[in-house]
């Protein structure tokens, strides 16, 4: 499982973890109104993975999520 903060920081973004085997989940947090919300899956299931938000000039976003194996 690996989560990443929004460039915001208004929400958490929870993605993969293994439960038995390798899961595609990605949940958002919502820390003002203190709601999780199910949003698409990732196309490809993992775990044991890292990710990143990189904001570039004013809001550019870019976000990487790789595993380690």
């Amino acid at each position: 499982m690996s989560a990443v903060g929004s460039s915001d920081c208004r929400y958490i973004y929870v993605m993969g973890g293994y439960d038995g085997a390798a899961l595609d989940l990605v949940e958002k947090y919502d820390i003002i109104s203190d709601k999780w919300e199910f949003i698409a899956p990732m196309k490809t299931k993992r775990f044991m993975h890292s990710s990143i938000l990189i904001t570039i000039n004013d809001g550019l976003e870019a976000s990487r999520t790789s595993n380690l194996f």
